[in-house]
């Protein structure tokens, strides 16, 4: 049995909101909307004497493309930031059962918080069609000054799923400077697309790549592989949770044997307060042994996670082999117990032995960082995911993403105007015939 352990450190509230769709419910300035943001602070000043509880939110969440029939979820923070307890009354989407946003799971509703505590619901985006979607998220509650707090809802749906791989930075000593970058293109199924006149344009920091235009080439067949699958065993995750993550796993194994190449090799990396990788198991010739590695017993401390170590360690165990494509996946809630290194340190190790980390956040209602998993993968040159233990059939669908990434791809390469190694914002969009896809991201440039 696997000892279930509550982690000892807890995040403070935390400043940073990176990515395209988190929504953030949190008081951490100390109160006063200021501009983009409603609650928190409208109305006369109160007494000194006066307690009472206070909600703030951002006035609007965008949740990015998303393929149709896919999803996106990502949790909803509410904190209270006054001297009173915040009792949540409701969340409410304004279109109802219409609206192809849902709030996937309400932890908060109902909820009576005390002052600096938060709740956690999560919400998804689930498109129907290929269109530009919008809604409002209305949260109520005692607040005095903000009853009711209106969240602008808004995303897009997709005809294709683009996803980018892997940047690429051997052009960055040429002259002119040449960054690039692996994508695949899928269709809502999560298979490979079918396209046939496909025109991609690249927007680097918000100016449009034209002159000379990017250079795109397919790339006919996956390279050999080597994978160092992370996975969380620490003591938040329940047991219900790691079993249905060693399934979900054991099922990606299969979908990697439908492509499988002759050196293609798999690692298991389970970590907690330590981590504890397998060695790499050939993958034509080791499905079983590979799937018995996933379901055997975690027989070490679970107490704390050193997620940002393990997946150091990680990153070095899949650095040394010697396959054309080298990657790490993590599985985790992305909540770390700092020991040696930072998420920073790790980053800077990931690109520097070139391997790109993907990272599935595992959403919790009180404990989960998807900020961080996904600063850990756009930087890296991974993918980003997150999934609730609530719908079985997310996970099976981000691995399917992931196989298929790996699997069919485009090679992007365009001049770059970046230097000193600063980060670049990336947008990549595709037309097929009227048929869309895009994706942006963050990535190191060049030195």
């Amino acid at each position: 049995m696997f000892k279930q352990i509550k982690k000892a450190v807890r995040r403070p509230c935390s400043p940073y909101i990176i990515g395209l769709f988190i929504l953030a419910l949190s008081g951490c300035g100390g109160g006063g909307g200021g501009a983009g943001t409603s609650g928190g602070g409208g109305g006369s000043t109160p007494s000194p004497s006066t307690t009472s509880p206070t909600i703030s939110t951002q006035s609007s969440v965008n949740l990015g493309a998303v393929v149709v029939n896919g999803s996106s979820t990502q949790l909803l923070t509410i904190t209270n930031t006054g001297s009173a307890n915040l009792t949540i009354v409701a969340l409410a989407l304004e279109k109802g059962a219409s609206s192809p946003f849902k709030i996937a799971t309400d932890a908060c509703s109902g909820k009576s918080i005390a002052p600096s505590a938060t709740c956690m619901s999560s919400i998804q985006l689930v498109p129907q069609n290929q269109q530009v979607y919008t809604d409002n998220l209305t949260i109520t509650s005692n607040d005095p000054a903000n009853k009711t707090v209106t969240v602008g809802l808004s995303g897009k749906g997709t005809a294709l799923d683009l996803k980018a791989s892997e940047i690429i930075r051997d052009g960055c000593s040429a002259t002119p400077k040449t960054l690039g970058f692996l994508v695949t293109v899928a269709d809502s199924a999560g298979q490979p697309a079918t396209v046939t006149s496909p025109v991609f344009t690249v927007t680097e920091n918000g100016i449009p790549i034209t002159n000379p235009a990017p250079v795109v080439t397919s790339v006919v067949a996956r390279a050999p592989l080597s994978v160092t699958l992370a996975m969380d065993y620490s003591g938040s995750l329940s047991l219900a949770e790691q079993q249905w993550m060693q399934d979900n796993t054991k099922g990606f194994i299969d979908s990697l044997v439908a492509t499988v190449q002759t050196t293609d090799e798999v690692s298991i990396m389970k970590f907690a307060t330590d981590y504890h990788p397998t060695s790499f198991y050939p993958l034509a010739s080791s499905v079983q042994v590979l799937k018995n590695a996933i379901d055997a017993p975690y027989a070490y401390d679970s107490s704390t996670s050193s997620i940002w170590d393990s997946t150091y360690a990680a990153v070095d165990n899949t650095a040394a082999r010697t396959n054309d494509q080298r990657i790490v996946i993590l599985l985790s809630d992305g909540e770390d117990i700092p020991k040696t290194h930072t998420l920073t340190d790790l980053i800077n190790h990931a690109i520097a032995q070139k391997i790109p980390v993907f990272t599935v956040t595992i959403l919790h209602p009180n404990h989960s960082y998807p900020t961080l998993m996904q600063q850990l993968a756009l930087q890296t040159g991974g993918q980003s995911f997150s999934t609730s233990t609530s719908n079985a059939a997310d996970l099976q669908g981000i691995f399917s993403k992931i196989s298929n990434i790996l699997a069919s791809q485009y090679k992007i390469v365009y001049n770059t105007a970046s230097t000193g190694g600063a980060s670049v914002a990336l947008d990549v969009k595709i037309d097929d015939n009227g048929n869309y896809g895009e994706f942006a991201t963050t990535a190191i440039g060049c030195k």
